[in-house]
C-alpha cells in the first residue's frame, strides 16, 4: 500500500507545475509556507508524517481555501530518522525509508514539472511566481531549474546567517552545519525514467539525482526565499537520529550550540555573494515576512568578526563579575 515504484507515477501529466511538501511538526512556519508557494504553483501536493504538533490541521485548513488546488494525505509508515544506521542501509523501496516517503509525495503529483517544497521556506510569493512563470513557459526536459534560499537563525541580538564554510555557497570538506545556501537542494524539473529519490548510503537521506539534466541557461543563483530551520527550538533537527553512532551528530551539536565564529550577518553574505542577491531586496522583503524580528548589524561588516566575538565575550565577562 505505501511501497512504490516509478510505475505508479502518472503518464497522464497536466501542463503546469505541482509542488509536493513533506511534513512533520511544521506548525510553526507552515501557513507562511502556504502563503509564499500557492500562488505560483498550479496544483500543491502535501503528506505528512508523524505530527505531534498542529501541522494535519493547518493543512486541512488550507485544503478547504483551495480545494481544487491542495490534496493533502497522510503517510503512516514510521520513517527511520536520518543520521540513523538503519535510516542509511535501508531499501529505498522499504515504506520505513525517508526515500519511499518522498517518493509517496511524488507519485501523487499530476503535472509536468515538479519541485519539492519545505514548510519552512519563507519568501515573497511574487518573487516565486514570477519565476514559476518563466520555468512554464521555457524549461525543457533535458533541463533542471535550481532555486535557492539563504539559511537564517535567530541568536539573541537578532538573526544571522549560518556560515560554517567560510561565506562559500556549497559544502567544503567535512559536513559540520548547514551551508549558508540551500545549494540548489529545490530545483523545478520535468520528469523522466531517472527523476526517482534515492538513499545517501552515509546520511540516510533522501536523494534526486538531477545531474543528467543540463542546467536551464535562464535559470540563476537569485536567492528566492529564507529557509528557517534556525527559528524552531530544535533548529530543525528533531526529525534527526541522536542516539549511537550518529552520522549527523556533530551538525546536531553545532547548530544546537551555534557560536559567534560560525555565524555571518546577512549584509556580509550579500557582500560575499553578490550574484546570490541580484534582484533580491533582502532587508525590505525580511522585514514584510518577520516583523518581529531583526537582522542581526545591518551594517556590520565581515571585517568585524573579531569585535563581535570579543563583544559577545566581554558580556558574558561582565556578568560574572558584576554578580
Amino acid at each position: 500500500m505505501w511501497s512504490v515504484s516509478k510505475s505508479d507515477l502518472s503518464n497522464d501529466r497536466k501542463p503546469g507545475i505541482s509542488g509536493f511538501m513533506r511534513l512533520r511538526n511544521e506548525a510553526m512556519l507552515l501557513n507562511e509556507a502556504f502563503e509564499t508557494h500557492i500562488d505560483g504553483v498550479d496544483e500543491l501536493v502535501v503528506v505528512y508524517n508523524n505530527c505531534q504538533d498542529s501541522t494535519p490541521q493547518i493543512c486541512e485548513a488550507w485544503q478547504k481555501r483551495y480545494p481544487g488546488k491542495i490534496r493533502v494525505f497522510e503517510y503512516e509508515p514510521e520513517v527511520l530518522p536520518v543520521g540513523s544506521t538503519d535510516a542509511a542501509g535501508i531499501d529505498p523501496r522499504d515504506e520505513n525509508s525517508l526515500a519511499n516517503y518522498y517518493n509517496y509525495a511524488l507519485c501523487k503529483t499530476n503535472h509536468e514539472i515538479v519541485i519539492k517544497i519545505d514548510g519552512d521556506h519563507i519568501g515573497s510569493p511574487a518573487r516565486f511566481s514570477t519565476v514559476c512563470n518563466r520555468v512554464r513557459r521555457t524549461l525543457k526536459v533535458d533541463q533542471r531549474w535550481p532555486i535557492f534560499g539563504i539559511n537564517v537563525t535567530d541568536t539573541n541580538d537578532g538573526v544571522a546567517v549560518y556560515n560554517f564554510y567560510n561565506y562559500a555557497p556549497k559544502f567544503v570538506g567535512k559536513r559540520i552545519g548547514p551551508p549558508p545556501f540551500t545549494s540548489g537542494d529545490q530545483s523545478f524539473f520535468r520528469l523522466d525514467n531517472k527523476t526517482w529519490h534515492t538513499t545517501d548510503p552515509v546520511y540516510g537521506y533522501e536523494k534526486m539525482p538531477l545531474s543528467h539534466k543540463k542546467r536551464a541557461r535562464a535559470a540563476h543563483d537569485t536567492v528566492l526565499f529564507f529557509h528557517c530551520k534556525g527559528f524552531k527550538d530544535d533548529h530543525g533537527t528533531g526529525s534527526w537520529s541522536t542516539s549511537g553512532e550518529s552520522s549527523r551528530k556533530d551538525w546536531i551539536d553545532n547548530v544546537s550550540n551555534i557560536s559567534w565564529e560560525n555565524l555571518a550577518t546577512l549584509p556580509a553574505m550579500v557582500e560575499r555573494n553578490p550574484s546570490y542577491f541580484a534582484g533580491f531586496p533582502y532587508a525590505k522583503e525580511f522585514s514584510a515576512l518577520f516583523p518581529n524580528r531583526r537582522l542581526l548589524d545591518e551594517g556590520y561588516h565581515p571585517k568585524q568578526a573579531p569585535l563581535l566575538i570579543q563583544s559577545a565575550k566581554n558580556t558574558l565577562i561582565d556578568f560574572f563579575t558584576s554578580t
